[in-house]
């Protein structure tokens, strides 16, 4: 979750300068912001092992919960990318998933996850979406591994979803300005995220998660397909 996050903000990055990528996460983009910047509420990411760390910087993600970004040069100059996600075990074969960017010359590797070039204001919506998708399941470990129903109902710690995202707000839509985001069911206009809670899937409930952009729903992902990336 934490390395679809980082791609995400990585592509926004990249969306202002030129579709050029960063060598370095520090590196400022013509707006002047670096990758760290973009990531939800301008901050770090917290490491699934131990919330009391970060869990994103250049290099290999070779620790327990880390997160790495690495660039490469081609021979016509241009940067690619790839992002490590690294789980219990911090050795090559702890590797969960290995993110690529659109353009990463080799295509043989079987954990790949490309994620296609998004354009802005698509970038923040799905930036939204997987933020709601962090919080559901920080949710579910609070309550047994069991879902909720509707982003309203508490858990076994007394949370709803709205608590465990940064700061305890709604998040901001990406057409409207307002914060307004998410909202149980179906979203239905530009910018909108949508939460249904699914019962009858183990655990209690499953659930699916959709962004709204234009004429319809631009990404989802259902918990019961266990999706590495939405569609």
């Amino acid at each position: 979750m934490n390395a679809l996050i980082l791609q995400v903000a990585v592509e926004d990055w990249a969306q202002a300068n030129g579709n050029r990528y960063p060598r370095h996460l520090s590196d400022l983009n013509q707006n002047q912001r670096s990758v760290y910047d973009l990531l939800p509420n301008g901050q770090m990411l917290v490491n699934a092992y131990n919330p009391q760390l970060t869990t994103v910087k250049d290099g290999w993600g070779d620790w327990p919960g880390g997160v790495g970004y690495a660039s490469s040069q081609g021979k016509d100059g241009t940067l690619s990318y790839t992002i490590q996600a690294c789980g219990l075990s911090f050795y090559y074969d702890g590797l969960v998933a290995i993110l690529y960017s659109p353009n990463w010359p080799f295509r043989t590797q079987p954990a790949q996850i490309p994620i296609p070039h998004i354009s802005d204001p698509e970038i923040p919506t799905l930036k939204n979406a997987l933020v709601l998708r962090a919080a559901v399941e920080r949710w579910a470990k609070e309550n047994r591994g069991s879902y909720p129903a509707k982003l309203h109902s508490t858990n076994a710690l007394g949370h709803t979803v709205i608590d465990l995202f940064p700061g305890g707000t709604l998040l901001q839509n990406a057409f409207s300005g307002n914060r307004s985001e998410p909202r149980d069911g179906r979203p239905l206009a530009s910018g909108q995220i949508g939460y249904h809670g699914i019962a009858g899937f183990p655990p209690a409930t499953s659930y699916r998660v959709e962004a709204y952009w234009g004429e319809g729903i631009f990404w989802s992902y259902d918990s019961w397909r266990a999706a590495p990336a939405g569609s």
